[in-house]
């Protein structure tokens, strides 16, 4: 090897290595089963190149808005939307074909919840050119997954990049907790813990604690819990939007503190009970058979 066939292998290299460092973070080439990142504010300044042919047959051929997506060279991210308004602009220039094709640029395909349908942007015409500008003025649902594709026309290989902004970066809103009975409640009740449940849809996952101790782990936005003991307790919920990366995108919290008492020992006034009455809650008591005395 020469000189100058060396300084360009040098030079590819250096140029390469830049471009790929900057795909961060990386796309996928394929939709089902993506990571997702938490929003698309983390494609702001993305900027790579599109991929040379992969033979990947991606699942959007022949489905989606843009047909011409046939795994080619496609590029996928999966995000959450937020609430506001977001501006998503993506710029791309050099475009060059292997494939003695003339080049004619990128397509852009944006869905919500799933791959191929629900489509929020379709830019699926190639224009023809080698560089070019697309900006788009979304209203995203909070919490909603979305995907992302950028394809090089006919395997077009160009560099782009973009950027975005937003105006609201909320995944869910902020919400109550209450209880169904008011302070103090007699050692040994149960008592329901209620979250106000969010007006967008969204399901955030909720994480119960008593006393710093973990209850109950799931996307249901109430409680039922116990007090066995005397004492006060502190009732606490977090509620958190995870990506399947499990990175938590924003978190929220609530506490509610509790006093249980013990009853002081009496005479309690009788009560006749009829048999369909039976199981009957009676001074925290559960009588289950009849009787008299």
């Amino acid at each position: 090897m020469n000189y100058r066939n060396l300084l360009l292998c040098i030079f590819y290299l250096w140029n390469f290595s830049t471009i790929s460092s900057q795909c961060n973070p990386a796309p996928e080439d394929q939709c089902d089963g993506i990571t997702a990142i938490c929003s698309i504010a983390e494609l702001n300044g993305f900027s790579c190149q599109t991929a040379a042919y992969t033979g990947f047959q991606n699942q959007c051929y022949g489905n989606g808005c843009v047909t011409k997506l046939d795994g080619l060279n496609t590029s996928w991210w999966a995000f959450h939307g937020t609430s506001g308004t977001t501006t998503l602009t993506i710029s791309y220039n050099s475009c060059t074909n292997a494939y003695g094709f003339p080049p004619s640029g990128i397509q852009i395909g944006l869905y919500q919840n799933g791959c191929c349908e629900n489509n929020v942007i379709c830019q699926s015409t190639c224009t023809g050119a080698a560089g070019g500008t697309f900006s788009y003025t979304l209203n995203l649902k909070p919490c909603a997954l979305y995907a992302l594709c950028i394809n090089g026309c006919d395997g077009d290989v160009c560099n782009y990049s973009i950027s975005t902004t937003q105006s609201n970066s909320n995944y869910f809103d902020d919400f109550a907790l209450t209880q169904s009975q008011n302070n103090p409640i007699c050692q040994g009740c149960c008592i329901d813990f209620v979250v106000t449940e969010q007006a967008n849809g969204c399901k955030p996952h909720y994480i119960w604690t008593v006393n710093g101790e973990e209850f109950e782990n799931d996307f249901k936005p109430k409680a039922n819990i116990c007090f066995p003991d005397e004492g006060i307790f502190t009732v606490c919920v977090e509620a958190r939007l995870e990506t399947n990366g499990n990175s938590i995108c924003q978190s929220k919290s609530k506490c509610v503190n509790v006093t249980s008492l013990r009853l002081k020992d009496g005479i309690a006034k009788s009560q006749k009970l009829c048999t369909y009455q039976i199981p009957y809650k009676w001074h925290n008591q559960i009588v289950t058979e009849t009787g008299g005395v």
